[in-house]
This record gives C-alpha cells, structure tokens and sequence, in this order.
C-alpha cells in the first residue's frame, strides 16, 4: 500500500464515521457547499485581477468545476479527521488481528530470525531443537539472555511490518522497537516464572508488539491529527494548482496575444 493509498483510505474512513454524527455532518456539509462555491468563484474571477478581458473556455470551465468538487470533498476529508483516533486505532486493531497474523512468510523469515540469533548466543541446548529448515518450530529460551534476544528480534519485525503495511501512520506514530521488546522481554521473563520448560509463542510477542503501538498511537494523536491535516492540505493545494495553474497561464498568453 502507498502512503497516497492509506491517506485516501484514513480520510475515507473519518468521513464515514462523520457521517454517523449527524450534527457534525450537517455543518460539514454546510460549510463544503459554501467552500466550494467560493472556490467556483475564485477560478473564475482570480484571472481578472491581470486580465479583464479573459474568458474562460469550456475547457477551463470544466477545471473550475473539478476544482470546486475537490474543495467540497477536502472540507469533508478535513472535518473527518477528528476521528483520527478510532481510524488509526481500528486500523491497528486489525493488524493485530488480521494482516500481521495471517502472513506465513513474515512468521517463517522472523521464527527462523529469533532461531538463529539465540543459536548465536551458544549458552542454549539445540540437540533436540532441529532447525526452521528442518521443520523445527521451537526455540529453547531457559536463559534471561536468550529469552531477550529472541523478544528483540520480534518487537523489531512487528514494528517493520506495521511500518512497511501502513507506510503513512509509520511516518506520523513513532513505532519504537526498543520499547516494544522491553515490553515483550518482561513478559518474556513473566511467562518462564509462572510456566516454567514451555514455550513463549510468536502470537504472545505480536500482541504485546502491537499493545504497544496501539499505547504510542494514543499518545501521539494530537501529532497525528495536525500532521495529518498538514498533509491533507498539501495534497489539496498541490492538486489545485494544477485548474488554478492552467487558467492563470491561459489568461498570461492572452494578454501577450493581445499585446
């Protein structure tokens, strides 16, 4: 997914729960009538502040009505973002459950990761573990050490994973590895103590990796919601530069004609 893709896909979102409070709705949508109408007017009339005798074609009339539906769609867009909280963590919340959980490779390339890493370590007894290439599905963790490493490896997979699956809330929510493993190291270590000669499973590890996130994304959501707008009005003034862009040019190469 493009970072372009899961912004479109958050705004979408929040303009959907929007529209579940009907009051709010009913302003929004107030105000993106009247937005769009003074965007209409202003592509229409800018020009006539250096060219009084430009009019516009058809061509450009059709740019001033595309202008005015994205104006109504980003005032939507804008008024749905202060549900950014229930987005993201939904979002979140189905990553945990869904994508991170579901994706064998991701599970088989960080099993054979942690496998190695804690073999590295040589303070372990892998006589009777064989090898992920062997089918081997458990790793022996009786040490503090070992048990850490392998929490690390994990804490730093999941984090990479949410950051490579949503590639716009991994630039706006800091997911940090180090907390996520201290978190999993601990429980990690609770585990041992309450079940000692079992094994700690990769789904445990994800929850916590994710529990984690979820803690840093709430924290974080004033940032997310102001970053977010930031980059909702950059994309709306980079996209409207482009109808605004082709009349202003129009109405500069009349005025050479003219001259």
């Amino acid at each position: 997914m493009s970072t372009i893709t899961e912004l479109l896909k958050l705004l979408a979102s929040g303009v959907f729960l929007l529209a579940t409070n009907r009051s709010a709705m009913t302003i929004t949508l107030v105000a993106a009538f009247v937005m769009a109408g003074l965007s209409w007017y202003l592509c229409n009339n800018y020009v006539k502040l250096w060219n009084r005798r430009f009019r516009l074609t058809a061509t450009h009339q059709f740019l001033t009505v595309i202008a005015s539906v994205l104006t109504f769609f980003f005032v939507l867009a804008f008024g749905g973002l202060k549900y950014m909280q229930n987005v993201t963590s939904a979002i979140v919340n189905i990553w945990e459950a869904y994508e991170i959980k579901t994706d064998n490779q991701w599970s088989q390339e960080t099993f054979k990761d942690a496998y190695y890493k804690v073999k590295g370590l040589d303070i372990e007894n892998f006589s009777d573990h064989p090898t992920p290439e062997s089918g081997g599905q458990i790793i022996p963790a009786t040490k503090k050490a070992s048990q850490e490493a392998a929490a690390k490896v994990y804490a730093i997979a999941a984090c990479n994973h949410f950051d490579h699956e949503h590639p716009f809330l991994s630039k706006i929510i800091w997911s940090n590895p180090s907390q996520s493993s201290e978190n999993i190291s601990n429980d990690v270590v609770n585990h041992f103590s309450r079940k000692p000669g079992t094994t700690y499973s990769a789904e445990q590890a994800i929850n916590i990796a994710a529990d984690t996130i979820k803690t840093q994304l709430s924290a974080q959501t004033p940032r997310t919601v102001t970053l977010s707008r930031i980059a909702l009005l950059l994309l709306y003034l980079l996209v409207m530069a482009i109808p605004l862009g082709a009349i202003g040019y129009a109405a500069y190469k009349d005025i050479r004609i003219q001259k």
